[in-house]
């Protein structure tokens, strides 16, 4: 970006008074010009990372009251509330952009029971578009890997307990080991084909649920 700026007194106006030139050379030196440093989301200690060097794409504890441009309604009814992410009945939400494997997606999640699930789709809005990590799934009856529309993996542990905050890590790592980890522990480890780079995002179905805490890594 370039701009310039010129500050002068109005045609028919008072000379300024108390203006200083500032050379380019002395603005770091002036604190009006330093710059303001983000606070960043804690990421903390990246557990069960099957060998990987996971490098933090994105972290959200939506401490504000819309979604922002990081994030894509792909499906459904999404509100913010207090640090609180909900996802209303069927509602799909993806990240902004597409992430090549190897691919890490963790938050916490909680409801009455129901889909608490993460995805990787090509098309957000298509579930047939690549993977869908389901926990909860079939009206919380099992844990579930989808593949372009073919379950190929199923658990029938942990599944979601009314009212509990769960911690879940969906990861897809280089060797294309698949697994869903819920409260530390290993639900699934399947071996898929990860093809292209494709959106991340988050999914409830057939329940109000609810996420915070949401954390995306890449290699």
């Amino acid at each position: 970006w370039k701009s310039l700026v010129e500050i002068g007194p109005r045609p028919d106006g008072e000379p300024l008074n108390g203006v200083t030139l500032i050379q380019p050379s002395e603005f770091a030196a002036r604190p009006c010009f330093a710059p303001r440093q983000a606070v960043s989301p804690e990421v903390g200690e990246i557990r069960f990372s099957g060998g990987v060097d996971w490098k933090l794409v994105w972290a959200d504890d939506f401490d504000r009251p819309n979604l922002g441009p990081r994030w894509v309604n792909a499906g459904g009814e999404w509100s913010l509330d207090n640090g609180v992410l909900r996802g209303k009945d069927v509602a799909f939400l993806a990240y902004a952009e597409k992430i090549a494997a190897p691919l890490r997606i963790e938050y916490e999640a909680r409801c009455g029971g129901g889909d608490l699930s993460a995805f990787w789709l090509s098309k957000p809005t298509s579930i047939d578009s690549g993977l869908l990590f389901g926990f909860g799934a079939n009206g919380n009856t099992i844990n579930k890997l989808v593949s372009s529309g073919e379950q190929v993996a199923q658990a029938d542990r942990p599944l979601v307990q009314a009212g509990k905050w769960h911690h879940v890590i969906a990861q897809l790592l280089p060797n294309q080991h698949a697994q869903l980890i819920i409260d530390g522990e290993l639900s699934y480890d399947q071996v898929v084909t990860p093809g292209e780079a494709k959106y991340p995002g988050l999914y409830a179905w057939g329940s109000n649920g609810e996420f915070r805490k949401v954390r995306i890594f890449s290699k």
